[in-house]
């Protein structure tokens, strides 16, 4: 039959335009695509081929090792959200020819002694573009869940315009307007409120009242109950904060190295604020198997 001849065709890959064979009715068609519909097959081809190019630049960055789409498509397999983790305003953890670049550039902060530090300045706005390309980039290419970002803030070394602040803020603004619903949007912080606003420019406040961050993460990586307490006790102090703030526990931070019981027991503090969770930092064989299994 004519039906099995163009499934034929098709799957062999010789369908054309004079063997194609016409399924369905035009009879529900709008009337404004009356007089055009030669442009739905042409429309239906280009988005099959999009499709198509995406599932091969999947592939590609899989077998070429991207490990985003590697963490991604392992992610999804058992249910986990992936949130990419974008480091901002630093270059510490870059390659040295990186960092070379961008200190050519005059990307990087000067320290108050007049050294160039490999800190990125939030005021450059090369820098922050090159962000939120990357932002934007993320969301096209991967199925993420969230962004999250760190290092939204000034070096505390570096010398500050007086609205340091203002420019900081005005960063985190563009890249909400630049994440598309429903994906999360949070941002690590430093845990000590208001002294963050002057050291290193972050208001989180000022995020949390004006709905620009879905959550933030204070990092109150301490090894003392009662500091972390007092931390806590502020982020918690007010059921918007309380709902919007995620702990992050220092786990095996600079700051701080937890035992089971410590983390435990940070973990209940969290919970008798009522915040929004807690993050456990840093994921390495440490927590895997000296922590995790006691949770």
């Amino acid at each position: 039959t004519r039906k099995s001849m163009a499934i034929q065709n098709l799957r062999s890959g010789n369908l054309n335009i004079d063997n194609y064979l016409p399924i369905g009715t035009w009879a529900l068609l709008p009337e404004k695509w009356i007089g055009h519909e030669s442009c739905i097959a042409m429309i239906l081809e280009w988005i099959t081929e999009a499709q198509i190019k995406a599932n091969q630049d999947i592939k590609r960055r899989i077998e070429e090792g991207d490990q985003m789409a590697m963490c991604v498509r392992a992610a999804k397999k058992y249910g986990i959200r992936v949130h990419a983790w974008i480091l901002c305003f630093t270059a510490t953890r870059a390659a040295p020819g990186v960092v070379a670049d961008f200190k050519n550039r005059g990307w990087c902060l000067k320290t108050r002694d007049g050294r160039v530090s490999e800190y990125l300045d939030p005021s450059n706005r090369a820098v922050r573009e090159r962000i939120l390309n990357a932002v934007c980039e993320l969301q096209s290419n991967y199925a993420i869940d969230g962004i999250h970002l760190d290092f939204v803030r000034w070096y505390e070394q570096c010398i500050k315009p007086s609205n340091a602040a203002e420019i900081i803020s005005r960063f985190v603004v563009d890249c909400r307007s630049r994440i598309k619903h429903p994906r999360w949007f949070t941002v690590a912080v430093l845990g000590k409120y208001p002294s963050c606003v002057n050291a290193v420019g972050q208001d989180w406040v000022g995020w949390l009242n004006s709905n620009i961050v879905d959550y933030i993460v204070p990092m109150n990586y301490s090894d003392n109950l009662k500091v972390y307490e007092s931390l806590v006790a502020f982020q918690g102090s007010s059921p918007n904060f309380a709902r919007k703030t995620i702990s992050g526990i220092g786990v095996t931070a600079n700051e701080s190295r937890l035992d089971a019981q410590q983390v435990i027991d940070q973990i209940n503090i969290a919970r008798n604020y009522y915040l929004a969770g807690v993050s456990l930092f840093d994921l390495d064989t440490r927590l895997e198997k000296d922590i995790l299994p006691y949770l």
